[in-house]
């Protein structure tokens, strides 16, 4: 599964040399099972984004992204409207907040391609989910709002002594995956 990494890769190269060699590996790509996204593991959306806004590059392979891209966008958006905290998301595992905070990011990103209030909208809402409008009424990032995490899992807090402000933490995770959550939530469900 790297067809992303190497569509991004033969993105940048195309649209710094022009070389017709990066532009066939795209048209390549474009038809393959890539995957899309804007984190780690899945970075395709990156190299459709970059496609879409550059300039002076194949006018098919540019319309070809920003059509891709917006796709993506307008599917997510419609799952945002049924999501009760407008994320979208079908599955809050760890780190869901690093997923709230990239599809809040590439709603922005749309609307920088075809303006569309709707995703601003959608977006701030996002944003409004990260800074405490959300389930459990926590502000996820820390130092913030009258519900803020502590204890956080990371090294300078702990030799301080006390959690750093300004950190977004990883969010609601549905699945129970240490011991107490284990422990307090097990034959629970939402």
């Amino acid at each position: 599964f790297v067809d992303d990494e190497k569509l991004w890769a033969a993105t940048e190269l195309y649209i710094a040399t022009g070389e017709q060699k990066y532009l066939d590996a795209i048209n390549t790509l474009l038809e393959s099972k890539y995957r899309t996204g804007l984190g780690w593991a899945s970075i395709g959306s990156y190299a459709l984004y970059d496609l879409a806004r550059a300039e002076g590059i194949d006018a098919t392979v540019q319309e070809t992204a920003k059509t891709k891209f917006l796709e993506l966008a307008d599917k997510y958006l419609e799952e945002c409207k049924t999501d009760p905290f407008y994320m979208g998301l079908s599955n809050y595992a760890w780190g869901s907040n690093m997923d709230v905070a990239q599809n809040g990011e590439m709603l922005l990103m749309a609307n920088k391609l075809a303006e569309n209030p709707e995703y601003v909208e959608y977006a701030q809402k996002h944003r409004d989910y990260i800074f405490g409008v959300n389930g459990v009424g926590y502000c996820y990032v820390t130092g913030y709002g009258d519900l803020s995490p502590v204890g956080t899992h990371h090294r300078p807090s702990q030799v301080l002594g006390t959690t750093m402000p300004g950190m977004l933490v990883g969010g609601a995770n549905e699945n129970l995956e240490d011991p107490y959550a284990q422990a307090v939530l097990w034959g629970m469900s939402g």
